[in-house]
């Protein structure tokens, strides 16, 4: 394995944009410099990295921290930063720049000078170590590699692979046997046995594309690529990461030139070659080697283009590689099964080792010399959207892709590529197919090979259907196109993307015949929606088109136009009234108007089927004649679930608009996890997690009502706001239902209560982010409900009503109006719920009584940690649902509380903060807790309301308890009726907990024998019986033992050689047992 690098503090690059502080974010890192995932912090928040010892070596986190928390950890003055933290060679350190947080607890050095070569030979790559001669294979499952090259940051090596038209990377020290990622989008196609070169700095691949042949830049950041330099055969590439430039043979033109990375200041070096097929750069001393296949020579110039020398020649020789390391060429061959090494004066040529069989290239890199500064694409890509081409160490420019343009912030690009309709029977939703890539300056067709794939990805262009799209083969029903740049051929889409600029593979501006023309026929329902209002029923007309919104002229617009829009909306056609002259207000000016002079009966579906002029987005309208409607609205919607009796959140969907007078069904056409979120969060319940059941899944509606549709994008607070396409009908057999989620994301509070057992009922259903209360009758029962939530016992609790706490505040909702529990439910969310409506007078309290039951265990992701270690979780609940601690105030003080009640005797612990032991899930349940260290219960401690924090996960506490007397241990028995026989728990000396043994790493009948003589049998005939054959420990025990090694005859399991107190990721899935003879 070739030598780490590690890289100096990245050089602060100031760049005139707006944007928050940005921060390296990882976690348990080993190598710091290996860490490229950023995020940005919110105000009053720095930058941080924390580096603390761990039994595989030193452990490295990244991220954001409040600036008054990161500077006391800092200082070494937060509450729960014990001397013997302080005193174990951890670091924590806060900056306040853009990434400034990479080595702050890892001084630089360059550490080794390990050199090494990459070759390819057909589709493997190999690593030859400098120092030692040795090969080692890099992939193995390529396909068909050929240019490649190697980050020296990132440590991967990218590829370009001609059987997938794309471009591959893999950790070149993976342990897989072969890790490959997609580089995002459109990857034209590569000249095949062709280069692509990698600069880690400017974070920019270079490769050669073919049709139109140049030189293209890919952002290793965005996955974006752009054109740089138009050239006519270019064949090898290098990079001059100091000065950003690019080296290139021609073998057309039998040339070499170079040029900035943004294609200015070209120029040739050296020209009148035979074939140019390698190339090397050598900047330390400003010379060009190259290999010519034509007359078998290596050559050397001045990177000025002067003192042109002679090498070697080398007869036979075909050269498909070069590289440089120190004084040495290494050249590869086809005719030579080795790499050979030449004296960059011209010695004879030497093997360098193994053999191989079908050399190509070939790259050589000095990890004591490689470049490690920053210029101003390091960061961020420059603060550009798409692609960002360095031209200094402090300067850059944004480019942008085919289709797009720059806009005047000179950072972000904007979409430019329009598609149309055209031909002389041409409608809206069928035609000849143009596109434009300037605006609308120049349209262009597509050529030949269309599929549906890439008809729908047009459709949805044009604000259609992106389903069911058909092509047409025989374009000239419509006419011959008239494209000034020829045609658009191979976009090659899945039918997902929204662009076809998003697709994978195209060519444009292609010769090719217009009797070649290709149209397309799309399904004509298409989107609009009401803009410039508050109110759902009445705004600025807009509708979809070329993925993006647009407005409509009001010229001749009237009556029949404004019924088309109102029921393609949902609304009524009748009493449509039409609003003239930006009523609604205009639409910006970059927003496109996309039809005018509009003429419709009244009656079709959309606009799009009325008359009107060329889907275009120049015309001779301006903003202030946008037109606007106001149409006949439902004044109150509700909805509901029924047919189900496993909760009330879940069954068929029913919705009213008049005040529950009628009840409507939904057709599950369009319905699915989007149009669900927006009833779930209707009914009360979180968004997130929410699922669609069709096919009358809870049986169907009334055979009387109607069956509604509804086309959401999950973000609307109404399925009133969402699109309502008019597609004819459905049967009851079609009627749609929903699940929807309350599993760990309801937070029940009390508050404004003398103590913390009782007070006003506040629940929240998005995680904290709101509060609303509970108003009604509650009763007994439903009191019962809510202190098992909180933790407390049923029995005892005593409903509150008529605000006895407190009403809630005006601006807070009432969650739940009268429910009706019976008392066995885990959640109010479980109780049913009444159409009735009341106010905050009736907010409802509860007395519960006052100790709750309280669980808690230690978890720990590390293999080989000891049960005594891991992140606190805490259960209110019986077990039945586990949450975290924050860190927030949690130190030594509070680890004892945890580790007394684990059951520790000698009750000492020291506070392990900052997810050390990893993240957990679900709620935090406890926050800013503050302990005497005298109590046996966490919750005797002061602290937030159980559930309300302002923490994230990466805060989740851990606890390392003192634990001593490791030299006996008492087992028993237990998951059985018979005392012979059950599940084997342990309780070590020195604590009051019984846990498992594991029964992985050859837990056999040895071991059952030394379990059965401690409890007093017979050690012969024991039998082990493995994978929780007795049943599973519960999940608050403790996993004590694994890795037994017992022969046999000890007289406790604690002499067995390789007793390891730990748990090695093991589960309670493999709870030992034994079954022992009398």
């Amino acid at each position: 394995m070739f030598t780490e690098i590690v890289f100096a503090l990245l050089i602060a690059v100031r760049i005139n944009i707006s944007y928050g502080l940005q921060c390296y974010s990882c976690r348990d890192t080993n190598d710091p410099i290996i860490c490229r995932s950023t995020t940005t912090c919110s105000a009053g928040q720095s930058c941080f990295e924390e580096s603390r010892p761990t039994q595989s070596g030193r452990m490295y986190s990244m991220g954001c921290l409040d600036i008054q928390v990161c500077t006391a950890m800092q200082t070494q003055t937060l509450i729960g930063r014990s001397a013997g933290k302080r005193q174990n060679g951890m670091c924590h350190q806060c900056c306040s720049a853009d990434n400034c947080n990479n080595n702050l607890c890892s001084p630089p050095s360059h550490g080794g000078s390990g050199s090494f070569l990459l070759v390819m030979d057909g589709s493997e790559l190999y690593q030859i170590d400098m120092a030692t001669n040795m090969v080692h294979q890099v992939n193995r499952q390529a396909s068909s590699p050929y240019g490649y090259d190697y980050d020296y940051i990132d440590k991967k090596v990218y590829w370009y692979d001609s059987s997938y038209n794309n471009i591959f990377r893999q950790l070149i020290n993976s342990s897989q046997n072969f890790h490959e990622e997609w580089i995002k989008g459109s990857v034209y196609t590569v000249y095949n046995y062709h280069e692509l070169a990698v600069d880690p700095i400017s974070r920019l691949l270079f490769y050669i594309r073919n049709a139109p042949r140049e030189i293209v830049a890919l952002s290793l950041d965005t996955g974006d690529s752009v054109s740089v330099i138009d050239t006519s055969y270019p064949y090898d590439l290098k990079l001059d990461l100091t000065e950003r430039q690019i080296y290139w043979t021609d073998t057309s033109r039998m040339t070499i030139e170079v040029a900035n990375y943004n294609g200015t200041n070209r120029r040739t070096i050296v020209s009148g070659l035979q074939q140019p097929t390698a190339l090397a750069l050598d900047k330390t001393h400003n010379i060009v080697f190259w290999a010519d296949a034509g007359n078998h020579k290596i050559e050397r110039v001045n990177t000025d283009g002067t003192n042109r020398q002679t090498v070697a020649i080398i007869k036979g020789t075909d050269y498909t590689g070069l590289a440089l390391l120190g004084n040495d060429l290494f050249y590869t061959s086809r005719q030579i099964p080795y790499v050979m090494r030449i004296s960059t004066s011209g010695n004879t040529p030497q093997p360098v080792g193994k053999s191989f069989s079908q050399l190509q290239n070939i790259k050589a890199y000095n990890m004591a010399t490689v470049k490690i500064d920053n210029n101003a694409c390091s960061v961020r890509n420059g603060g550009c959207s798409h692609v960002c081409i360095p031209t200094s160490v402090t300067t850059r420019e944004c480019r942008c892709p085919v289709g797009y343009r720059l806009a005047s912030d000179a950072f972000s690009c904007v979409y430019t590529t329009l598609v149309r309709l055209s031909g002389y029977n041409a409608t809206s939703w069928q035609g000849r197919i143009e596109y434009s890539v300037d605006n609308g300056a120049t349209w262009n067709t597509f050529c030949n090979n269309l599929n549906e794939n890439d008809a729908n990805v047009l459709c949805k262009m044009l604000g259609l259907e992106g389903q069911d799209a058909k092509v047409i083969t025989d374009a000239t029903i419509f006419g011959s196109g008239n494209s000034t740049f020829g045609t658009f051929e191979y976009p090659y889409c899945r039918g997902t993307e929204n662009k076809i600029t998003d697709c994978q593979y195209f060519n444009y501006e292609i010769s090719c015949l217009h009797s070649y023309d290709r149209a397309i026929n799309c399904s004509r329902a298409g989107k609009m929606r009401l803009a410039g209002s508050n109110a759902k029923d009445q705004g600025r007309v807009e509708i979809l088109m070329n993925s993006q919104w647009g407005t409509i002229c009001d010229d001749n617009f009237g009556p029949a136009e404004a019924a088309v829009v109102c029921g393609s909306l949902g609304f009524s056609r009748s009493g449509a009234v039409i609003k003239h002259s930006y009523y609604f207000g205009q639409a910006s000016t970059s927003v496109p108007i996309h039809l005018d002079d509009v003429k419709c009966i009244g009656n079709e579906n959309s606009v799009l089927e009325c008359q009107h002029n060329k889907v275009i987005d120049v015309s001779n309208c301006q903003h202030n004649e946008d037109v606007g409607v106001i149409c006949q609205a439902a004044t109150f919607t509700n909805v509901r679930l029924v047919g189900s009796s496993a909760g009330s959140n879940q069954g068929t969907i029913e919705i009213s608009t008049d005040a529950g007078k009628t009840w409507n069904t939904i057709c599950d056409t369009y319905f699915g996890e989007q149009e669900a979120q927006v009833v779930c969060n209707m009914l009360g319940f979180n968004r997130i997690g929410a699922s669609a059941r069709t096919n009358a899944y809870f049986g169907q509606g009334n055979s009387s009502s109607k069956t509604l549709h509804f086309d959401c994008n999950g973000s609307e607070t109404s399925l009133l706001h969402c699109s309502i396409p008019n597609t004819g009908t459905c049967s009851h057999s079609d009627d749609v239902g929903v699940v929807c989620p309350y599993t760990n994301t309801e937070l029940i509070r009390l508050v404004n209560g003398p103590s913390l057992n009782q007070g006003r009922i506040e629940m929240s259903l998005d995680n904290g982010a709101t509060w609303g209360t509970v108003c009604g009758n509650l009763g007994t029962n439903g009191a019962g409900v809510v202190c098992a939530a909180l933790g407390y016992p049923r029995e005892g609790a005593t409903y509150k009503g008529y605000s006895v706490y407190g009403q809630g505040s005006s601006s807070q909702p009432i969650l739940f109006h009268y429910p009706t529990c019976d008392g066995t439910e885990t959640s109010l969310l479980d109780c049913k719920r009444s159409t009735s409506t009341c106010s905050h007078t009736y907010d409802v309290g509860v007395m519960c009584i006052a100790e709750p039951t309280t669980l808690v265990r230690l978890v720990n992701i590390y293999i080989g940690t000891m049960f005594n270690k891991g992140r606190v979780e805490l259960s209110v609940d019986n077990g039945t649902t586990w949450g975290t601690i924050c860190n927030d105030y949690f130190g030594d003080a509070e680890a004892k509380v945890i580790c007394r009640m684990l059951g520790f005797h000698e009750a000492e612990g020291v506070a392990v903060i900052n997810g050390s032991y990893g993240f957990g899930s679900g709620q935090i349940l406890l926050d800013d807790l503050n302990c005497s260290g005298e109590e046996t219960s966490i919750l005797q401690c002061q602290h937030k309301p159980i559930g309300e924090n302002d923490c994230t996960h990466d805060e989740d506490v851990g606890v390392a308890c003192n634990y001593v007397g490791q030299g006996s241990a008492e087992v028993r028995l237990t998951g059985s009726s018979s005392r012979y026989q059950g599940r084997v728990e342990v309780k070590l000396a020195g604590t009051t907990i019984w846990g498992t043994i594991c029964s992985l790493n050859d837990f056999d009948s040895t071991e059952a024998s030394v379990i059965c003589a401690m409890l007093g049998f017979q050690r012969s005939g024991a039998v082990a019986r493995l994978n929780a054959y007795f049943g599973q420990g519960t999940e608050s025990q403790p996993i004590i033992l694994s890795h037994l090694g017992c022969t046999g005859t000890e007289s406790t399991i604690m002499n067995c050689s390789g007793s390891y107190i730990r748990t090695d990721y093991c589960h309670h899935v493999y709870d030992a047992g034994v079954t022992c003879q009398p």
